[in-house]
């Protein structure tokens, strides 16, 4: 019976090995991609510099989860192994580097050095190789041309103003310094230009200095007031009311408050006033802003108003109003019909128009006579044949069917 027991517990053990063979070779682990920290790394160069990626800690990662850190690719001249390969562009160490004892190889990456030669943004690609699988990651570096730089000091510029950044004053105490092929001179205020986008919207802006090539840039803060205004309104319509609020925020040192006590105005009228583009002015302690609202034609008829189509299919519409069609007595068609154009484009959520007057007489039958004058249309065609009536304003065409035009515009069915 002790020599069937030992017999079972060997043929016990050969079964589970022959198991555990078996799994080990259904799991395959595969090299699965590459993983890279360059918080120590060197990424910014000046043109002409030697490009070195010291530091670069690399790991590589595994199907399983399990991860791998590799070796540093060897300078040139370490351990007996060509590092640094000049021509090739790469950082390597194509047999590995060892533990000087003759040991096994370590398993290293490979940089490929980008061309620092000339300022711009750069991408340095690290790769490695096990077996057929190579896997890539990388990051970025800046280069600068020290041969020419700008050098600013604003120690003595204001950094906030009311309304509007003051380009005048910003210039009256800024300091600037050109350097070229190592010679450095200050410049004038009429020598190098000063860009404030948006200087009148209050909040942090970016102030930008060039010259010859050469920027700088250093913020400055606008204090002042940030309407959500509505931005239609039909003819005569209040512009502020209980169904149309105007909600203001006072911006203040870096505070942003609500504010009831305000003051606004088209004209110096709290009414909207006629059709076209209008500025609304609005103050409120010491602070004044504007913006531009939209006035339609309201008008007694409901067939007023015509929608175009954008050909392109994006970014702007075009819409038209009329705004005079007198009727004649020549069967109920009109000899003159008068309005406006206007287009109207959504930038990311701000729409902004543009209004164009239009005039158009007519010709006993109905045909088109002159139509004038339209400031910005480049191009007026009444495809009769496809049944369109096309617009082209600022090189955008915009169409709308031709029978519903003579129907709102002329007066009269086609």
């Amino acid at each position: 019976m002790k020599i069937k027991s030992k017999v079972m517990a060997i043929i016990a053990t050969l079964a589970v090995g022959i198991a555990a063979s078996g799994i080990a070779a259904c799991g395959e682990v595969t090299l699965d991609g590459l993983q890279i920290d360059a918080t120590g790394v060197k990424t910014e160069f000046v043109a002409g510099e030697e490009f070195t990626a010291a530091n670069l800690k690399v790991t590589a990662k595994y199907s399983d989860g399990t991860t791998k850190e590799l070796a540093a690719p060897a300078a040139e001249g370490e351990d007996g192994q060509e590092g640094a390969q000049e021509g090739d562009g790469t950082e390597s160490a194509a047999e590995g580097t060892t533990d000087g004892q003759g040991g096994e190889a370590e398993v290293t990456y490979e940089v490929t050095a980008p061309d620092i030669s000339a300022a711009g943004a750069r991408e340095v690609v690290v790769s490695y190789t096990e077996e057929e699988t190579t896997v890539t990651a990388s990051y970025m570096i800046t280069v600068r041309d020290v041969r020419k730089s700008l050098r600013l000091d604003t120690s003595a510029v204001p950094t906030s103003f009311n309304d509007s950044a003051d380009d005048g004053a910003i210039k009256a105490n800024l300091k600037v310094w050109y350097t070229q092929e190592g010679e450095e001179r200050q410049l004038s205020s009429d020598e190098y230009t000063l860009t404030i986008p948006d200087k009148a919207t209050a909040g942090t802006r970016t102030v930008e200095v060039a010259y010859n090539g050469c920027t700088q840039t250093f913020n400055v803060f606008v204090n002042g007031l940030v309407v959500q205004p509505s931005r239609e309104f039909v003819e005569n319509e209040q512009l502020v009311s209980e169904g149309r609020p105007l909600v203001v925020y006072k911006v203040e040192n870096g505070a942003q408050t609500q504010v009831y006590d305000f003051t606004a105005t088209v004209d110096g009228q709290t009414n909207v006033g006629g059709a076209g583009l209008k500025t609304v002015s609005v103050s409120s302690g010491g602070y004044s802003t504007s913006y531009t609202i939209l006035v339609i034609p309201n008008v007694t008829w409901e067939t007023h108003k015509l929608n175009f189509t954008n050909v392109s299919g994006t970014g702007s519409v075009l819409e038209l109003y009329v705004t005079s069609r007198p009727d004649s007595s020549d069967g109920g068609r009109a000899s003159t019909s008068q309005g406006l154009l206007v287009v109207k484009t959504n930038n990311g959520g701000t729409m902004s128009y543009k209004v164009l007057n239009f005039r158009v007489d007519y010709n006993p039958n109905g045909s088109i006579s002159t139509f004038t004058p339209i400031e910005g249309v480049t191009q007026y065609v009444d495809n009769a044949n496809g049944g369109k009536l096309v617009i082209v304003i600022d090189g955008v065409q915009y169409s709308a069917d031709a029978a519903t035009w003579h129907q709102r515009v002329l007066g009269w069915v086609a």
